[in-house]
């Protein structure tokens, strides 16, 4: 491809980005706020105890939606400019999946089983922020495209990579949309919540720890999104 081809397709990719940015934020962002505003305008007129608690749990929705999205695109912003921070510590991978199995339960809908497998203590070296916001994205996105089933995380230790997958019996993904979910703004379903950050992030921090990530999928049988990072595993425990 000649130099001149070259800046013409780099400039108008980075107008589609643009745009496409511009669009879903114009309507991602002003749907929740203006769920806010007039659901805080209806609980100053005369409603029931039980209609002020209504608007109030959705208020406390949309304002968490909205909080979600505006970490997403700063948490993006971050990871482009090189200003996202890691810092490798000892952890126990086990303890790491317990803990986020406890804190997401009451994030998955009514219908869906999450099962995070659970396995011997592994201390590791590795960032368990970077890990953490990898896997709440992965479940949450899956969540969001299994109407019935179950979510099932599992991991393993092979030589000097953490594998970990994350599978649902949700709808899938077609083979020719494979590849567009790890783009910036990229929605299949144009109706989900969310600006389209969710996969970018995790691909964005998954490369950043030195990894790579991918997903197996069948429509209407599910996906497995997978990925491996390096760590430096300093000692395993049996049954502590």
């Amino acid at each position: 491809m000649k130099v001149k081809e070259k800046v013409i397709e780099d400039v108008e990719h980075a107008e589609s980005i643009k745009n496409a940015f511009l669009h879903n934020m114009s309507h991602e962002i002003r749907t929740p706020l203006n769920s806010i505003v007039g659901f805080m305008q209806l609980l100053d007129t005369d409603v029931t105890a039980e209609e002020h608690d209504i608007f109030l749990k959705i208020i406390h929705q949309n304002s968490e939606l909205l909080i979600s999205m505006i970490d997403n695109m700063l948490l993006m912003a971050s990871l482009e400019s090189g200003e996202y921070q890691m810092e490798r510590v000892d952890f126990d991978v086990s303890s790491l999946m317990h803990d986020l199995s406890e804190s997401m339960q009451g994030q998955i809908h009514d219908g869906v089983e999450l099962k995070i497998m659970m396995h011997e203590s592994i201390y590791v070296c590795l960032d368990p922020n970077s890990l953490r916001r990898v896997l709440k994205a992965l479940i949450l996105n899956a969540n969001k495209f299994t109407p019935a089933g179950t979510i099932t995380v599992d991991y393993n230790v092979d030589d000097d990579m953490l594998n970990v997958s994350v599978a649902d019996t949700g709808i899938g993904i077609a083979v020719e949309d494979r590849k567009k979910i790890f783009g910036k703004f990229e929605k299949l379903d144009q109706f989900s919540q969310g600006l389209g950050l969710g996969l970018p992030i995790c691909k964005a921090i998954v490369k950043k720890l030195g990894g790579r990530i991918g997903v197996q999928s069948k429509p209407g049988c599910g996906s497995a999104f997978r990925f491996s990072v390096p760590l430096l595993i300093h000692h395993i425990n049996i049954n502590v």
